[in-house]
């Protein structure tokens, strides 16, 4: 069995560049064994961008007092956002804090040549997270949405789950998706699994975040057991400088 070999990507804002992204490839070397011996085997490198692109919901001068109002108003984010993942070039996308994606990412990411998935939370939130790959290149196995509220219920109770006055209350609308693909490059059975998803932002509840994550890697273990590809995961894990 075939499998692809990946360039992880790096992104770092470059001050004397007027704080333009640039892009610094950093190639993972794959070593094919059988029996513990190398051997020569052919794979392909595909680029992989995660990326939390803020959703317009959170937006508020409020919050980012520094920047300017015109900044951060959707009118001007969303050509830039758009722009920003034109520049890219990924062959696939995680993408975290999604909104608007009816009304604008569906259709300026297939003028990009992607389709994918988004996944919302069933109650207060607004954004989610998305997985979305070039449709020329790739076609879907499965796929596989998390929502951590209905884990949580199912897992510790509805009662305990609700408790507002626990300090791990669970219910925070949080989300990940699984998606499985398969290269349409290739006669033979390759392809690849993709994981993201968005943990709860509040430093202050660890124990929240910690849940969450198990959850989301039990699920993943659930579909890594079904399909023999490797794995990417990239996620919004909302820690702080310094978090161990």
């Amino acid at each position: 069995m075939k499998t692809l070999s990946y360039a992880t990507t790096m992104t770092r804002c470059n001050p004397s560049a007027g704080g333009k992204p640039s892009i610094t490839p950093y190639t993972r070397p794959v070593i094919h064994t059988v029996n513990g011996q190398p051997k020569e085997s052919e794979f392909e490198k595909v680029r992989v961008v995660s990326y939390n692109v803020l959703a317009q919901c959170y937006c508020r001068s409020s919050i980012f007092h520094w920047s300017d109002r015109g900044d951060i108003r959707w009118k001007r984010r969303k050509g830039k956002i758009t722009k920003e993942i034109e520049e890219y070039n990924a062959d696939l996308l995680l993408l975290q804090e999604l909104d608007n994606f009816s009304d604008y990412h569906r259709g300026a990411l297939r003028k990009l040549g992607y389709d994918g998935y988004t996944y919302v939370q069933r109650n207060s939130r607004k954004d989610g997270v998305g997985i979305f790959w070039k449709s020329e290149d790739f076609e879907v196995v499965s796929e596989t949405p998390v929502h951590f509220n209905a884990i949580a219920e199912q897992s510790y109770g509805i009662d305990y789950a609700q408790k507002k006055n626990n300090p791990e209350y669970l219910l925070r609308d949080s989300v990940g998706a699984i998606t499985v693909l398969r290269s349409n490059k290739h006669p033979s059975d390759v392809g690849i699994i993709l994981a993201t998803c968005h943990l709860f932002w509040n430093p202050d509840n660890a124990d929240v975040k910690l849940l969450q994550a198990f959850h989301m890697v039990e699920r993943i273990r659930q579909v890594v057991r079904e399909h023999d590809y490797p794995l990417i995961l990239g996620m919004g894990h909302q820690q702080t400088g310094a978090s161990a």
